[in-house]
């Protein structure tokens, strides 16, 4: 049966088959709608695809599955066999269990953030200006972009947006709101905060809750009388705007737009903190976006009263006249705190509870009321299981209106001041004396400057208090208006957030320090580190590698370590890589200014992805021949992962072996020269090497052995714990060694069919196929000798092994019966990465049979046939765990096959990255090539629009992610 890879490359062929181009990149992840095919054509590529596989398919399987990739594995699953009943893994639609979705109140974990405010472009620079007192309104752009003469807080560039990276097409970009494409950026930068790669998250249960409010761009596409299209509608609706990350990211949780005014954001919090606690979602995206494109509204406010005359919000101040309306986006990506703590992830903050209440018939429709104020804050700190006395920070909604600040402090004052010692006041502020009134993302601006606090352990100055509104209730509270620590507890540091809707929907947020975390087992000393940067073009790479450099040079403690670490893991990998071998902080800083200044470096290896994706990874293992004395030793030296693989290894072969696996590894090398030594270690150097690589989180799609090397691939295909994979390794040689006769092996530089036509009488045996024009006999030493000198006069190359028996031939059947019995004792499990027998390169969806390992004694070795379904399977790297290399230089791809030019003659269908392409190849390098080609970048830059006018605009990718600890 065709696998699910097999069925995917066949429908990325026919979809460029059918588009009429034959070479056209369709990538494995991109939805096969984007790439122009028509209703009719996608029918047609069903039919064709159900004709290819024999199933009857409905048209709509071209929708339900968009891409390449889900398309094949919903066919490939139609074709499987149905489990027998009762049997089977259960279906993973049914929601997990857990204590937080038991409906417990369990505390949420704020473990990545985003910010974009006024004067402060990201979170790095909101917390500069927080920290340092900085009027964000003064700093931000000004207010000609919206044709008003008051002053208002906001944003640069809000119109620059990379649809592309988004998978946005050029045609709908324009009609998309900036606020959703503000928000898109924000929600990405949130993730990678984290230290995820935002594409790991699709198909998750992740819920994303947004905040949202304005809808200013409607109004401008209407006046300017633009004709709508078919996606109007989409670009412009508020309820979109949660769709549409959900959608970008191919995340499956709840996704609610909240619009309730100047609460908008806090009310999106506490929703995303039921869900978490309901088991809704296992993790949520929390927003809430602002943009002011146009005047009118603060022109009617400031009619209404409502505006400060000189633009700035006076909490607190006698002279509090109105505020000053601002833009902004925040996000937040929330998990259970639970589960934050097992997953490793920097915990920011931790959101203990929250409540949401409404005025109901107060004084007004838009007047405060201050008995709901003190109730929804009551019913947080229930919720949140928290004393009153407890808060030491309070975030205040703080408008800055003479009215508003008196009602928010009595009601303050009301809840937290009883019990309060005369010495233990709680501190109060608003960060709209930063910003501006932020209006739907005004509530999570709040908590994100309450984390921030939290984790830098200092309290952010309050501005613009000169002389406190003489209105304000005297009582233990105080605004501190310079920057300051927090107050020293003998508990945990708490906080409050309030913001309250013009409409009367209000919300409060308790949020607690993080808890402290065990320190890390240091890591051990490394001689070199792999910092990869990445990007979607030139531009963006080279522009991210300065931010790398500039984020090294500003912390001076920082590890190079964790620098490369999360590089690695928490960053989606983009089309446009550079990779920097580095050993210490002058390295990685001299490599990474070269990559931003686009100058080659020694230590720098630059690399282009194709459009059709990198293709699936191979990891093959050795066989015996590969070992020799002193394998290993620098890697058991510096790294954890193999260093407890060999000393698991040691302890399980020390019993079995009659000398210790160290003294074999590393002693005087004599006993890697006998067969009993030398597949066990193998086995266990091999296996040790897949782990450290499997640690630093690259998974292989497809593995396969060679020889015994089968063993380990069947180990790290989960087929075999490590223990039996050892005892078959051991059992294995010492039932060759005890019972097989000596012999010899000969390498032939000849095809199979020109070789097997000269062995009738030579009493040798073809045991291994690795190429077209590699063949390996085996047999009595004399008998290969003999034949050596014949093929020698025939003018055929060969190469004597080294090999002290003749391996896979006949003459090792006495090896069977003593094997056996290991065999039957040993249990297994069906593979959990595809698995490939080396006999004849079938895919093992169960774990082979006895009858496999036996004929594995004395069958040949048909390599040249796994590397042909490597091909099949969408490979198109090969990483070889070896003590030394030997498999990759056979995996030159499939027989005869080439590139497409006159040279090489015609083209597979993938095309192999690792053997150098034939001389005289006429073929453009478009894989992995060596910097850009001397005309210049690999895509031209996407043109400028001009402001307001909603056209695509490159803007580099989020910047450096917070560094997770590369000790596990």
């Amino acid at each position: 049966m065709s696998s699910a890879a097999e069925i995917e490359a066949w429908i990325r062929a026919r979809v460029a088959d059918v588009l009429g181009e034959p070479d056209a990149e369709v990538g494995p992840d991109a939805p096969l709608a984007d790439f122009g095919l028509s209703s009719r054509q996608a029918v047609t590529l069903v039919g064709a695809l159900g004709d290819e596989y024999g199933l009857t398919l409905e048209p709509t399987v071209f929708w339900e599955h968009p891409t390449a990739r889900r398309l094949a594995a919903h066919v490939h699953g139609l074709r499987a066999p149905a489990p027998a009943a009762g049997t089977g893994p259960a279906p993973d639609t049914a929601p997990s269990t857990s204590a937080w979705g038991t409906g417990s109140a369990e505390p949420v974990a704020i473990v990545g953030m985003a910010a974009r405010m006024p004067g402060a472009a990201d979170l790095d620079a909101y917390w500069d200006l927080l920290r340092d007192g900085l009027d964000g309104v003064a700093r931000g752009g000004g207010s000609a972009r919206i044709g008003s003469p008051r002053p208002h807080g906001l944003l640069d560039e809000v119109d620059g947006f990379d649809a592309a990276f988004f998978g946005v097409s050029a045609r709908e970009a324009p009609h998309l709101d900036p606020a959703q494409r503000v928000l898109l950026e924000a929600a990405w930068s949130a993730v990678e905060h984290a230290a995820v790669d935002p594409r790991t998250l699709a198909g998750t249960r992740t819920g994303v809750f947004v905040g949202v409010g304005t809808g200013d761009y409607a109004r401008l596409q209407a006046a300017t009388g633009a004709p709508a299209g078919p996606h109007t509608a989409t670009g412009i609706a508020p309820s979109i705007i949660a769709n549409r990350v959900s959608y970008a990211l191919d995340l499956r949780g709840p996704s609610v737009a909240v619009d309730t005014a100047c609460s908008s954001s806090l009310v999106a919090v506490h929703l995303a903190v039921r869900a978490l606690r309901a088991g809704d979602a296992e993790a949520a995206l929390v927003a809430g976006v602002n943009l002011i494109l146009a005047g009118d509204v603060t022109d009617v406010l400031a009619d209404a009263g409502m505006m400060a005359a000189d633009g700035r919000c006076k909490t607190f101040d006698a002279a509090a006249d109105g505020y000053v309306r601002a833009e902004g986006c925040g996000a937040l990506l929330l998990k259970p705190l639970t589960a934050a703590l097992r997953d490793g992830d920097t915990v920011y903050a931790v959101i203990r509870g929250a409540a949401v209440n409404s005025d109901g018939r107060s004084n007004g429709l838009t007047a405060p009321n201050g008995a709901a104020q003190a109730a929804v804050i009551r019913a947080a700190l229930a919720d949140a299981g928290v004393p009153a006395t407890g808060i030491d920070y309070v975030e205040a909604h703080g408008t800055g209106t003479p009215l508003g600040d008196p009602i928010e402090v009595a009601a303050l004052c009301e809840v937290l001041g009883p019990g309060r010692a005369p010495d233990a006041p709680f501190l109060v502020g608003s960060v709209k004396t930063n910003i501006g009134h932020a209006e739907a993302a005004a509530g999570v601006a709040g908590l994100i400057k309450v984390a921030l606090m939290l984790h830098h352990g200092a309290v952010a100055p309050h501005l613009h208090l000169r002389r406190p509104n003489p209105g304000l209730v005297a009582g233990p509270y105080r605004v501190p208006t310079a920057p300051g620590s927090w107050p020293e507890r003998d508990r945990p540091l708490r906080a409050g957030v309030s913001s309250f809707g013009f409409g009367g929907t209000n919300a409060h947020v308790v949020v607690e320090a993080a808890p402290a975390s065990r320190p890390a087992a240091p890591a051990p000393p490394r001689a070199a580190h792999v910092l990869p940067v990445t990007a979607v073009d030139p531009t963006a790479l080279r522009a991210l590698a300065g931010r790398y450099a500039a984020h090294l040079r500003a912390r001076p403690g920082l590890s190079v370590a964790d620098l490369a670490h999360t590089a690695r893991v928490g960053r989606a990998a983009h089309r446009e890589r550079a990779v920097a071998v580095v050993a210490d902080r002058d390295s990685a800083l001299a490599a990474l200014d070269a990559v931003a200044a686009g100058t080659p470096h020694p230590t720098v290896h630059r690399a282009s992805v194709p459009a059709a994706g990198p293709g699936r990874v191979a990891m093959v293992f050795t066989g015996q021949g590969a070992q020799y004395a002193g394998m290993a030793a620098g890697a058991y030296r510096t790294e954890l992962e193999v260093a407890a693989a060999l000393d698991e290894a040691a302890d399980v072969l020390r019993d079995v072996l009659p000398r210790p696996l160290p003294d074999v590894l590393w002693g005087d090398g004599g006993h890697l020269d006998d067969t009993r030594w030398a597949q066990p270690a193998l086995v266990a150097v091999e296996v040790a090497l897949a782990r450290l690589w499997l640690a630093r989180g690259l998974r292989p799609d497809v593995v396969v052995g060679h020889s015994v090397g089968q063993l380990a691939a069947a180990c790290v295909a989960g087929v075999f714990d490590l223990a039996d994979a050892l005892r078959l390794a051991a059992t294995r040689g010492a039932a060759m060694a005890a019972h097989c006769p000596p012999g010899a092996m000969l390498a032939v530089l000849a095809p199979e069919p020109e070789v097997a036509a000269l062995l009738p009488g030579t009493g040798l045996a073809v045991a291994a196929v690795n190429g077209a024009a590699h063949t390996v006999v085996s047999g009595p030493a004399g008998a290969v000798a003999a034949f050596a000198a014949t093929l020698d006069a025939r003018g055929l190359p060969t190469r004597s092994m080294r090999a002290g028996h003749p391996f896979h031939s006949p003459l090792m059947a006495p090896a069977q019966a003593p094997f056996a019995v290991t065999l039957r004792t040993v249990p297994r499990h069906a593979p959990t990465i595809t698995l490939l027998g080396d006999l004849d390169g079938r895919v093992y969806d169960a774990a082979p049979d006895d009858d496999y390992w036996l004929r594995h004694c004395v069958a040949p070795v048909r390599f040249a046939d796994a590397v042909t379904r490597l091909v099949a399977l969408g490979c198109t790297t090969v990483l070889e765990a070896r003590p030394r290399p030997t498999l990759t230089g056979l995996a030159g791809g499939p027989p005869r096959a080439g590139c497409g030019c006159r040279r090489c003659g015609p083209a597979s269908t993938t095309r192999w990255r690792w053997p150098p392409r034939p001389p005289g190849c006429t073929r453009p390098a478009t894989r992995w090539a060596v910097g850009p080609p001397a005309g210049g970048s690999h895509c031209p830059a996407t043109p400028s629009g001009a402001p307001g006018t909603g056209s695509p605009r490159r803007r580099s990718p989020p910047g450096p992610t917070p560094l997770r600890s590369a000790s596990p």
